[in-house]
């Protein structure tokens, strides 16, 4: 049986994962979750209705995971009030809620039991595929109806943003490929959706700086162990790699990038992006030119005078006004500061 489950890496709270610097929520994390989160509820309704036997209790995954997408909705909500996306997030909550409160009711219920019995007096292997997905929850109205609320709120957002969304769940759809089969039933989504999370993980890189963490070629699924736990771990990779990226605080980050409000931003050439690094990790953010010397171009003191250091603090400059970063490098008496500007 393939049962939805927190992704390794994810944290056990939302807020663990959204909240951004000074209590302010992120959309970024918050978006590639509610992806992940919707998908996997999808997985383990699906699974679980139609695995489940007579005494079967509903599952406490699924309350965490139903609690886990309302907590990405209304971070999404506050942080998207006013937008064309807000109706698309209310919708989808309202959706959400009609298919969560309808499944409960469902849960052992006389069609479930039905359903139940049907399956256990069967030989497993003589069920037709597609009994499966006839008799899943997911083909329901108000499951479809999530669904599609679903689609249209990615319409509503703009590529980066449905690109984050986008690889949530296809990441969460990868994980529930089986290790005896690489395909999946086909009312989850792909059959087998490695080739388009991999274009989406491109998409993604590019919107994310160049990350070279995210340099990762998805091996082919397949029935063969060994390939089939490649696969696996670098689905694992991925999302700790993600993990990082998407919480980066505010300061330099390799290998050439500045992040400044949950924004990874590129550094036009090699010594500005040490300069800045440097004198950011300084007390007082500051440092002599003998420092610099040493630390950043790696020359002797006698080498690194005002024109070398000012043509990196002129650059630096220009990268943090082209940015909007109010922070600025000035120099006085050979020392250099990295001051609030």
């Amino acid at each position: 049986a393939v049962t939805g489950g927190m992704l390794v890496g994810m944290a056990n709270s939302s807020t663990e994962r959204t909240g951004g610097e000074r209590g302010s929520h992120s959309w970024k994390p918050a978006l590639l979750e509610l992806g992940r989160d919707l998908q996997l509820l999808r997985s383990a309704v699906h699974y679980q209705f139609l695995q489940a036997d007579m005494d079967t209790p509903l599952a406490p995954n699924h309350f965490a995971t139903v609690s886990r997408c309302r907590s990405h909705i209304a971070t999404l909500l506050a942080l998207f009030h006013g937008s064309p996306a807000e109706l698309a997030f209310e919708r989808l909550r309202r959706s959400l809620e009609s298919a969560w409160r309808k499944f409960r009711g469902f849960w052992l219920g006389e069609d479930h039991v039905t359903i139940i019995s049907c399956r256990m007096e069967s030989e497993i292997d003589l069920i037709p595929d597609d009994w499966w997905s006839q008799n899943s929850p997911l083909n329901t109205s108000l499951w479809r109806r999530l669904h599609g609320a679903a689609g249209r709120l990615e319409k509503q957002l703009d590529e980066y943003q449905a690109t984050l969304f986008e690889v949530g769940s296809l990441i969460a759809q990868a994980s529930h490929l089986s290790d005896c089969s690489p395909l999946q039933n086909e009312i989850l989504g792909e059959a087998d959706p490695t080739a388009r999370l991999q274009t989406a993980l491109i998409r993604l890189r590019s919107h994310l700086g160049s990350p070279a963490e995210l340099d990762v070629e998805l091996p082919r699924t397949g029935s063969i162990a060994d390939s089939f736990q490649l696969f696996q771990g670098k689905l694992q990779s991925i999302d700790r790699q993600l993990y990082h990226l998407l919480m980066v605080d505010d300061g330099p980050a390799e290998p050439q990038h500045f992040c400044w409000r949950e924004e990874r931003l590129a550094v036009r050439g090699r010594m500005p992006w040490k300069l800045i690094s440097y004198l950011w990790q300084q007390e007082g953010r500051s440092a002599t030119f003998e420092d610099l010397a040493h630390h950043v171009w790696e020359e002797p003191f006698e080498n690194v005078g005002d024109d070398t250091v000012g043509s990196a603090r002129r650059n630096a400059n220009g990268f943090f006004r082209d940015h909007g970063i109010p922070l600025l490098v000035r120099t006085s008496h050979s020392v250099a500061m990295l001051v609030d500007h």
